[in-house]
């Protein structure tokens, strides 16, 4: 059965909005001052929710979301999506969404949403992915690097 728009976001809240719930609740457990805890949730929500509806694939609707699948388009999301189409990208909020995201893998992997071997899949080259990913928000940062132009 195809999905029109909508019905693709509403499936992409009910399927992920479960794992939020729990990020917020492992989030809450600990001593992070409120101004991390949300800003760690915002990330998440803007990952899960707003990329995924718009970048990942629409798929058969008696089919679930898998959180693995979505959570491998990390690389695009931050890459892409987020330092060219956030307005407000920089590259320290580049390194706060890259830590947001390990994260929440972190978590995903120690409630067993994720196994061990897909976190290791995740984070395998994290700090270059980090290194390249904060390189690409200065370069955009950076009004005389020809991007605007």
């Amino acid at each position: 059965m195809e999905m029109d728009f909508e019905d693709w976001g509403k499936k992409v809240e009910q399927e992920m909005g479960p794992y939020i719930d729990l990020f917020c609740e492992e989030l809450n457990k600990g001593t992070l001052s409120l101004q991390t805890k949300r800003r760690h949730v915002s990330n998440i929500e803007l990952f899960l929710i707003d990329y995924t509806v718009r970048y990942h694939e629409m798929e058969d609707s008696t089919q679930p979301l898998e959180l693995f699948d979505v959570c491998l388009d990390y690389a695009d999301f931050v890459g892409y999506f987020f330092i060219r189409k956030c307005m407000w990208a920089t590259p320290e909020s580049t390194k706060q969404l890259c830590a947001s995201l390990k994260k929440f893998f972190k978590c995903m992997t120690d409630l067993g949403k994720l196994t061990k071997e897909e976190y290791a899949t995740l984070t395998d080259s994290w700090k270059e992915d980090v290194e390249g990913f904060v390189s690409l928000a200065e370069d955009y940062d950076d009004l005389g690097s020809g991007f605007f132009f």
